[in-house]
């Protein structure tokens, strides 16, 4: 496999993982600046990135950002030992595969690890689904409609996703953490509950996919593909 990067500023971090994680058969290749990871990750194949929140006078999410814009579609998580729901929505939404806490265990962290980089492992070209006129990309972390491109972070595509393939009408908050993730972190339900109201309002804001999806009163949201 191809190494793992790990972007943290903290020297020992980076000594104790490369030790550890190849214990469990990950190489690491470790990056002490934000500029230093930005540079390798450009220019080396990586299977997956670990970057710490705070990098000196930058974020961890600020280098997520600018490598999706860059439309890397290796996933990224953002390991730190910031335990707060917001720094982990502010992630997400940046484009993060997931945000992990430095007190976990190496050996779950390992677990995370291979977790994401087998599902990158089924292929961006296999994931393109159309109903319609509708058409999500995973190649362009995408959704097409009627002329119009919606761009979508890692997690809402997978949120997607899971609605247009396994023809779902309604999904709960636990549901979501469930089949999205799948694995322990800070995630709540109601942090769920915010990513999916934000993928609504930006799927209401195109004019013309208002209305797919819809909180409920029982605190589902609702799936309508017949506008599909």
């Amino acid at each position: 496999m191809d190494p793992v990067l790990l972007i943290d500023d903290d020297r020992l971090t980076c000594t104790r993982l490369q030790g550890s994680l190849a214990r469990w058969g990950i190489p690491l290749e470790t990056a002490l600046t934000f500029s230093e990871g930005l540079h390798l990750a450009r220019t080396r194949g990586y299977s997956l990135i670990l970057v710490d929140l705070f990098l000196g006078d930058e974020t961890g999410i600020t280098l997520v950002r600018q490598l999706r814009d860059l439309r890397f579609q290796l996933p990224i998580l953002i390991y730190s030992a910031h335990v707060a729901p917001h720094f982990e929505s502010a992630a997400i939404d940046a484009g993060a595969n997931g945000y992990i806490e430095k007190r976990i265990s190496d050996a779950l962290l390992a677990e995370h690890i291979r977790l994401h980089i087998r599902r990158a492992m089924r292929g961006s070209s296999e994931r393109c689904i159309t109903i319609g006129n509708t058409t999500l990309e995973h190649e362009t972390a995408s959704l097409k409609i009627g002329g119009k491109i919606v761009r979508l972070t890692e997690t809402q595509f997978d949120i997607l996703e899971l609605l247009f393939t396994e023809k779902l009408e309604r999904i709960t908050d636990r549901e979501l953490l469930d089949r999205i993730w799948g694995t322990p972190s800070l995630r709540t339900e109601n942090l769920t509950h915010t990513i999916m109201k934000r993928l609504q309002r930006k799927l209401d804001d195109t004019g013309i996919l208002q209305g797919l999806i819809e909180d409920q009163a029982d605190d589902t949201f609702r799936f309508n593909r017949q506008l599909l």
